[in-house]
C-alpha cells in the first residue's frame, strides 16, 4: 500500500465543513439518505466492469443508435483552444491520438474517477478511486497517467 501523504487529526472536512462521514456509513450506499456526494447525480453506483460493458454497448450501438452514438462523441463546443465538449465528454487530440474523457470527483467521501477512450487504438482506461487527492491530483487521474505511460511509452 502506498501512503496518500495525508496528515492530520483524522477529521478531514469537505467544503461544507462536515466531517468526512465515509467511515461512519454502514451498509449499502444506495440505502443512505440522498446526497450527490456518494451516490452520483442520479444515484448510480458502478464498477469498472460495468463501465466497460457500457462502453461496449455504446460503441456496439445497442444502447443508442449509431447516429446518436456518433453525436455523443463528436466535438460540439470548444472549451479551450485544444479541448472540445461532446455530449458529456471532453474530446481532444493527444500525442497518442484522439481521446474521449469523462472524469469526476467529490470531496464528501473522496471518490473520483476517470474514463479515457483512445478511439483510434481502441484502448480504454477506467480508474475508480475512493482515496482522494495525492500531490494535488485526484488519485484516479494520477493512476490513469501512469497507465498511459506504460501503454504508450514502454
Amino acid at each position: 500500500m502506498i501512503s496518500s501523504g495525508n496528515v492530520g487529526d483524522g477529521k478531514r472536512r469537505n467544503s461544507l465543513n462536515i466531517p468526512n462521514s465515509r467511515k461512519n456509513k454502514k451498509g449499502n450506499p444506495q440505502d443512505w439518505p440522498s446526497n450527490y456526494g456518494y451516490k452520483g447525480s442520479t444515484g448510480v453506483l458502478t464498477s469498472t466492469n460495468d463501465l466497460l460493458k457500457w462502453k461496449v454497448a455504446l460503441l456496439g450501438n445497442t444502447a443508442l443508435s449509431e447516429k446518436s452514438t456518433s453525436l455523443l462523441f463528436r466535438r460540439h463546443v470548444e472549451k479551450t483552444k485544444e479541448i472540445y465538449y461532446g455530449y458529456g465528454w471532453n474530446v481532444f487530440d493527444s500525442s497518442n491520438g484522439e481521446v474521449i474523457v469523462h472524469s469526476g470527483s467529490d470531496d464528501f467521501i473522496d471518490h473520483n474517477s476517470t474514463f479515457r477512450y483512445y478511439m483510434d487504438r481502441d484502448i480504454i482506461i477506467i480508474v475508480l478511486s475512493h482515496d482522494g487527492i495525492h500531490k494535488g491530483t485526484e488519485k484516479s487521474r494520477a493512476l490513469a497517467s501512469k497507465i498511459i505511460s506504460l501503454i504508450f511509452d514502454p
